[in-house]
């Protein structure tokens, strides 16, 4: 479980925990970022990420920034098949726009 709170993080923080997802030896079931100063693009980058986990389960993601970057990222995420899809999105707080939700 990764829980990550009031706790800024930048592009290069993220590029790198992406990375780090793509290798077998490391394995998240349950993530939370509240309020961590992370954008669009790099919810992006985070979450390309952790498409490649397999062992991702539960996504928390609280004021944050979530726009049409981080919903084209998350579309693969939630269209992982059993047993490795997600379980649990909570989007909470989140700085977007009215129109995102048709977008989906």
């Amino acid at each position: 479980m990764l829980i990550l709170k009031d706790y800024t993080l930048d592009s290069g923080h993220l590029a790198g925990l992406a990375k780090a997802l793509s290798s077998s030896d490391i394995e998240f079931h349950s993530v939370m970022f509240n309020n961590c100063g992370i954008d669009d693009y790099e919810l992006s980058i985070l979450l390309q990420g952790f498409f490649l986990c397999k062992t991702f389960k539960i996504f928390s993601y609280k004021n944050n920034v979530f726009r049409e970057q981080g919903l084209a990222a998350l579309k693969p995420v939630l269209s992982k098949r059993d047993p490795h899809n997600l379980h649990e999105l909570r989007l909470v707080n989140c700085e977007t726009t009215p129109h995102l939700i048709d977008d989906m």
